[in-house]
């Protein structure tokens, strides 16, 4: 059952991407007026938390998390307000604790993992702004930042090796999202350019690679033992800019 529900989550985050995509692909194409961006992410997540893994050293490779964010226009000076939306969903191995239930147990500096894991879902939205370095009509590839806030929501199941026994705790926290990365734009000749243009109204596409850092854990409500979902993430993506 849960495999079932695991594949239902994928495809239905999978089809939300594919209708955004081609809903700010389709719309200038079919006469209206959109002078914004919009770019999917692929991430690969740590946290600050050990209880949602570390991942130091890529030893639990990989927790991913996807997104996608909405340039909404440009303000000038390559400025430009966005509105995004991440999810997280991997399974980690819990950690022993102490006799207070919260402080994992350590042995030689190691955490003391238990039988159990936890499997977690986080849904972040975010709103913030992005500057841009120059138009890649001056050089292909552009460095750009970016400074969101954001609120999570976060579901997580503990399940444990009494199969019978599940706890189920969500909660919400607020954080940032600080960082940037580089945009390499697809659009190397002045043909190509002039003719996505002319034919899509589309000024540039391209990949982008991205790094950010994740603060977390602000005015936290449930979430138990977590203390937040903040950590840092670095990944791939694509941006189309109309």
């Amino acid at each position: 059952m849960r495999i079932i529900k695991k594949f239902e989550i994928e495809r239905a985050w999978f089809t939300i991407t594919l209708a955004a995509l081609w809903v700010f692909i389709a719309l200038p194409k079919a006469g209206f007026g959109f002078s914004g961006s919009v770019q999917l992410r692929a991430d690969q997540r740590f946290y600050e938390d050990s209880r949602l893994g570390y991942v130091n050293g890529f030893s639990e490779w990989w927790a991913p998390q996807f997104g996608f964010d909405i340039g909404l226009m440009d303000f000038g000076l390559n400025i430009e307000p966005t509105l995004g939306f991440e999810f997280a969903k991997n399974e980690t191995t819990a950690c022993a604790v102490e006799s207070d239930g919260v402080t994992c147990l350590r042995q030689n500096g190691a955490i003391v993992a238990s039988e159990d894991k936890f499997e977690y879902q986080i849904y972040s939205f975010s709103s913030g702004w992005r500057w841009k370095a120059w138009k890649t009509e001056f050089f292909p590839i552009s460095p750009f930042l970016d400074a969101k806030m954001q609120i999570h929501y976060t579901r997580i199941r503990k399940l444990t090796s009494n199969v019978t026994e599940k706890n189920l705790v969500t909660g919400l926290d607020l954080g940032m999202e600080l960082g940037g990365g580089c945009f390499f734009s697809f659009f190397m000749d002045k043909a190509r350019r002039n003719q996505m243009k002319s034919e899509w109204d589309m000024e540039d596409f391209g990949v982008t690679t991205s790094a950010y850092y994740l603060p977390g854990g602000w005015f936290k409500r449930g979430l138990g033992a977590v203390s937040g979902t903040g950590g840092w993430s670095f990944g791939l993506g694509l941006l189309g800019d109309w």
